[in-house]
């Protein structure tokens, strides 16, 4: 049966399953399927759908009396929520609505989330309470009064209201299903603690009488009743953790625990606790005193299964619980199974790993980790000398990137949805013509107008034909869109990459090898060749290990979408500086090929990442050697095709990295060498314009002249040096938006000569020369960029380029659709029937009426004249007459002779319509989009133009000093060489090739010298950050209240109110009349001393535990002065550690604000300064008037006696 509870908004209400069942219902399940607890909690209620727990904490503590406040339930929410979402555990309380069991409540209420299995909606969260059913107020509600029963019938049951004799306790309305046990008496809660009992050992009993999962118990406070279920527990052999801090008799169990002696005898440990229990349990008689002892006492002796956790000093509950899970299991490896699962590494390095015999496998482990990229495990492994080398071969590396994580996606072809997007245009466009069809009859019919309908058939074409270009635009983005509409997990990602459209494809290491060439523009590696889809290798293949292991990781980590890992692998790559800049190109890769928009915001900031990871070791090493430095910068690396790292980082478009001070340096030195041949290119070029020009303006005759057949060989070599260099360069690298362009200009130049020297077609040939005349003087801004102002002002040019092609397309749209339209209006079918004729003439007249017509009339040309509609013909007998083709032959006798009017109208009313679209609202899209690119470029402009001026510097590196044509001399001058070398190349001098080797290994431990300078610096950073010291003392602060009542707490035996809060400590503390002053000066002292440790973090002793030394109380207020005097002094440190770290956090991220206070200081110290030297000359002054006083003084003293 269902009920409902009460829920703090109006109108909603918390559901949870209950079933009432008597005290010896059968638990266990049998093989026979008969009906038990277990079965229903299985079968009917499904707990354990979705997940499977891997653990169920039961709780024990003060039902009514307990509660959590501050730091401490914050504390306990979180490690609590931890756990579960680690685990999937199941919660099991006693249900009641106070006490432990509300505040596991209100975690649960925190943290619930509902999953549809089956078709029905479950709570992910299940907290089951078993209470007694005697003992629950308003039980009448939950009691059926129909005959039959119905398993989803529900009740409403209401916390606030009573029934009967006044009961215990109310169901909590947090929990998800309920136990309530039925003994048959009233406020009875001993049959409900023994039914859990067995319900707690049937759940932890194996399959298939249990349910084989394994039960922790956390005391919380409590009184006798909780020590007692933790003896039970501790008895079935069931672990217990013990919240130390959280008062009563948890405290008093973890003390007991703590002291507790083997070695001592029963009745002095027993004499021990026996006095500890008035001061921590205060609602127990004498009788109950010794009972609690006894059992305490017995809970020690089985204390290798008790596990305290101090919640003052410790975050990390869910360590604890695990702690306790371990104790007792007899092999390692399932611990550390155990401990993976729960995702706690430390914990399996502090108690697992040493146990972990050296020989053990854990490749599994390894495997798991990976894949779950739990890079914590995967970092400890590797710190306790897991050989990465021997367990990642070409098979564990096949199987890593073929992991089957995701469903299967449909994938759309290009084809396939092209082909889907003619079709619905075409039908589209034929249902629509017969529907205006029909529609301009019937109005012909109704209202007999003497015009022919079809026109507004070739109006509504034209608007047609935009519409019908816009679906198709609008399909092909969306095709983008479902390539892109996956389920986000790695496998489905890395297939999305590959172009993989069914699940069946198997990912081979040549897939990736031809990812990374397309990405980085250069992958050599001899194991990624394998292009056998199926799962087996050959033997050859099986045991084949990498030798930088950590490098395949990283990239599978990456091609994946495990961030977090990759972050932690590149740490361990050989060469961290290319492989960060080999990370940056693979996400630039990436990114060409996104469209959601939570992967490209992913991705990019993934790039960024590594970008400035790069930026730093770069720049630490810089700092410390320049020669180093450069020397890594200029390192090739024959894996990425010999690209050294600065090319690297022009594949990846780093522009904050090429503009780093290291980066800089290197260009400076590459564009000194590079200088003469600049200038040279440059010569190179105005001659050729200038030549260009002559040749257009005043050598052009119907045939070619000598000297355009001698620029046309210029053009030519340019054109084979041009093809030179880009052979020789990485795509990426070398190729930019100049290098098409050239090739465009080369194209026209020899196309229009090719043109010219044919005599049918000559004229073309005029075209493309007059086309080439802009083309080359546009080519001299190319050699603007070595100054920065223009460089960067050119860029935003070329940027805004493609944007504006763009942007043409876009309105062509609408100019071919308003123009259609206008033709129609205001031209006769058969003058449009002219355009026909198939000849260049009436291509360009038709071009010109519907394409440029409406272009021009942007810009003002309207010519309102050519838009009065022609006159509409009918001749006799053909009024009314449907047919196939209208008849352009001369009337034989005319019926009717008119210019519409209508067409007039409609025709400037498209008009109007056009330009407030065109002038309007595209114009103002293209301002947009040009102001974006400018202020994307403005806010960077040092960084294009940097990246801009080194791939000008690469580009001019490889050229001959020479121009074309003599510059092929020189590139035949090289192959000679390279070939004669070739041919009589000898084996290297040893003494060479070590030397080579010795460079590479000073250059790779420089690098990772600097990777260690790079981790350390974040680490300190990291440390001394003021949100982490802020943290820090305010974690102190939050915890003072309760430490000071925990050192406070331990009083005189005799003293059986126990103190609650630190105030009632000093103000409401009941002692004997004769030993106040006593009690008050060892108290005073007590606080001082435990206040003073936890600030200083020295550990904190109380010898004062069994009696108390008199002493003079106002010694102890003059020890609690000083000593507090002592904390603020502490606490004043911390602020000003907190002002000085706020001071230069905001001095380094203000520089220009830094400069101005110092100008500021400067000027008070002239200031301060001056103000004292005019001091000195007041004072010299006074001093002067105050002797001529004197003196004044002393004459009329000597006058007056004369």
């Amino acid at each position: 049966m269902t009920l409902k509870t009460s829920h703090p908004l109006p109108g909603f209400y918390k559901v949870a399953h209950y079933i009432r069942l008597s005290d010896e219902t059968r638990i266990w399940r049998s093989p026979r399927g008969d009906p038990s607890v277990l079965q229903l909690m299985v079968g009917t209620w499904k707990l354990l759908e979705p997940e499977h727990p891997k653990l169920v904490i039961s709780f024990s503590g003060d039902e009514e009396r307990f509660s959590l406040e501050g730091a401490k339930k914050k504390t306990f929410m979180a490690g609590l929520i931890r756990t579960v979402e680690s685990t999937d555990a199941w919660l099991l309380t006693d249900g009641s609505d106070a006490g432990i069991s509300k505040v596991v409540g209100q975690t649960v209420n925190e943290m619930q989330t509902t999953t549809k299995t089956d078709g029905r909606l479950m709570p992910y969260i299940k907290c089951i309470g078993v209470a007694s059913y005697g003992s629950c107020r308003n039980k009448d509600s939950l009691v059926n009064a129909e005959e039959e029963i119905e398993s989803e019938q529900k009740h409403f049951y209401d916390v606030t209201r009573t029934s009967g004799r006044q009961a215990r306790i109310a169901l909590n309305g947090d929990h998800t299903h309920f136990l309530l046990v039925d003994d048959g008496f009233h406020n009875s809660l001993a049959s409900a603690d023994s039914f859990r009992s067995r319900l707690e050992e049937a759940i932890q009993k194996t399959m298939p009488e249990g349910l084989d999962i394994p039960v922790v118990m956390l005391l919380l406070d409590g009184s006798l009743r909780a020590i007692d279920r933790c003896l039970k527990a501790l008895r079935r052999r069931v672990p217990v953790v013990v919240v130390q801090g959280s008062g009563r008799a948890a405290d008093l169990l973890a003390e007991a625990v703590h002291n507790h002696d083997d070695t001592r005898s029963e009745d002095a440990a027993l004499k021990e606790i026996l006095s500890k229990v008035p001061i921590y349990i205060d609602d127990l008689d004498d009788h109950k005193h010794m009972e609690c002892a006894k059992k305490v006492l017995e809970c020690c002796k089985t204390g290798n299964k008790i596990t305290v956790y101090d919640i003052d000093h410790d975050s990390n509950m869910d360590k604890a619980i695990l702690s306790a899970l371990l104790t007792g299991t007899a092999d390692p490896e399932d611990e550390l199974q155990l401990a993976f699962e729960w995702d706690r590494a430390d914990v399996a390095e502090s108690s697992i790993f040493p146990q972990i015999d050296d020989n053990a496998d854990l490749s599994g482990i390894m495997k798991q980790a990976l894949r779950e990229e739990k890079t914590d495990f995967v970092d400890l492994l590797i710190s306790w000398g897991f050989d990465i080398s021997k367990f990642l071969t070409m098979e564990e590396l096949r199987g890593l990137y073929n992991l089957v994580v995701c469903g299967r996606k449909k994938a759309f072809s290009v084809v396939h949805l092209f082909s889907i997007g003619l079709s619905l245009v075409g039908i589209n466009l034929l249902i629509s013509f017969f529907i205006v069809i029909f529609f301009c009859r019937i109005m012909y019919i109704v209202l007999t107008l003497s015009m022919e309908y079809t026109s507004f058939v070739g109006v509504y074409l034209g608007c047609m034909v935009t519409t019908g270009l816009l679906h198709i635009f609008n399909l092909f983005s969306g095709y983008i869109v479902f390539k892109d509409v996956t389920c986000g997990e790695p496998k489905v990602h890395l297939k999305m990459l590959l172009r993989h459209t069914s699940e069946e494809d198997k990912i081979t290491l040549s897939d990736v090898d031809k990812l990374l060439k397309k990405v980085v523009g250069a992958h050599v590696h001899y194991l990624y060749r394998d292009t056998n889809k199926t799962k087996e290798f050959s033997s050859s293949l099986m045991g084949v290990h990498f030798e930088d292991p950590y490098m395949e990781l990283f990239i599978w980590a990456i091609l994946t979408r495990r961030n977090k890992l990759a972050d932690f692998l590149w740490e361990l790559t050989s060469f961290p500086l290319s492989s960060a800049l080999v990370a940056t190109c693979i996400y630039n890769g990436i990114l060409a090929s996104l469209t959601d928009t939570d992967l490209k915001r992913e991705s990019q900031a993934m790039k960024d990442m590594f970008e400035e990871k790069a930026i730093e070791i770069s720049d630490l090493g810089y700092r410390k050697s320049y020669n180093n430095a450069l020397g890594l910068l200029q390192q090739r690396h024959s894996r990425w095709g010999g690209l050294d790292i600065l090319e690297l980082a022009m594949v990846g478009q780093d522009m904050r990295f090429v503009s780093s001070p290291s980066a800089r340096a290197d260009e400076i030195q590459r564009w000194k060498s590079v200088r003469k041949k600049f200038w040279t290119r440059i010569a190179y070029r105005m001659l050729l314009f200038v030549a260009h020009c002559l040749l257009v303006l005043f050598n052009l005759d119907e045939t070619p002249t000598f000297l355009e057949g001698i620029l046309a060989i210029i053009v030519t070599s340019e054109a084979i040096e041009k093809m030179i260099q880009m052979a020789q360069t990485t795509y990426h690298v070398g190729n930019s938006a100049w290098h098409w362009y050239d090739i465009g200009l080369l194209v026209v130049f020899l196309s229009a000569f090719v043109l010219r020297c044919l005599p049918f077609l000559p004229d073309f040939g005029y075209v493309l020369y007059a086309v080439g005349a802009p083309l080359f003087s546009l080519r001299l801004l190319r050699f603007l960029y070595v100054w920065p102002r223009l460089g960067s002002k050119i860029l935003i040019f070329v940027y805004m380029v493609p944007r504006m092609v763009e942007f043409l397309v876009f309105l062509l749209v609408f100019v071919l659709g308003y123009g259609i339209a206008t033709r129609v209006l205001v031209s006769h079918t058969c003058r449009n029937r002219e355009y026909l004729n198939f000849n260049f003439k009436s291509f360009s007249d038709f071009i010109s009426e519907v394409i440029f017509f409406p272009y021009w009339q942007m810009f003002g040309e309207l010519q309102l004249d050519s838009l009065e509609a022609a006159n509409r013909t009918t001749c006799k007998g053909e009024k009314g007459q449907w047919r196939w083709l209208t008849s352009c032959e001369p009337c034989e006798e005319v019926v009717d002779s008119a210019q519409p009017i209508i067409y007039d109208f409609f025709a400037k009313g498209l008009l109007a319509l056009y330009l407030l679209i065109a002038n309007v609202l595209l114009l103002n899209l293209i301002i947009a989009i040009f102001t974006t690119i400018y202020e994307h470029v403005q806010n960077r402009s040092i960084e294009h133009w940097n990246f801009e001026m080194h791939r000008l510097t690469r580009e001019y590196e490889n050229k001959p000093v020479l121009p074309p044509p003599f510059g092929l001399l020189a590139y035949v001058w090289r192959a000679a060489v390279q070939t004669l070398c070739h041919a009589s190349r000898k084996a290297l001098d040893p003494a060479e090739v070590e030397v080579c080797d010795e460079t590479d290994v000073w250059l790779s431990q420089f690098e990772r010298q600097q990777l260690r300078s790079y981790n350390l610096m974040r680490k300190m950073e990291g440390e001394t950050s003021l949100e982490n010291t802020l943290l820090r003392l305010n974690k102190m602060i939050e915890s003072l209240p309760s430490l000071i009542n925990r050192g406070l707490r331990r009083d005189d035996p005799a003293t059986v109110q126990r103190p609650q809060t630190m105030a009632s400590n000093f103000l409401n503390f009941h002692v004997k009349p004769g030993s106040q002053y006593d009690r008050f000066g060892a108290k005073s002292e007590l606080l001082s001393q435990y206040i003073e440790t936890q600030i200083t973090g020295k550990s904190f002793v109380d010898h004062s535990l069994s009696a108390y030394s008199v002493q003079d109380p106002t010694k102890g207020l003059s020890d609690v002065v000083g000593k507090s005097f002592g904390i603020l002094k502490q606490m004043a440190l911390e602020v000003n550690f907190l002002h000085t770290n706020l001071y230069r956090s905001l001095t380094r991220q203000e520089n220009s604000q830094r400069r101005q206070d110092l100008m500021l200081d400067e000027m008070a110290r002239d200031v301060q300064k001056a103000k004292s030297d005019i001091q000195q000359v007041i004072n010299v002054m006074l001093e002067m008037v105050g002797d001529e006083m004197r003196k004044n003084e002393k004459k009329r003293k000597s006058n007056s006696d004369n």
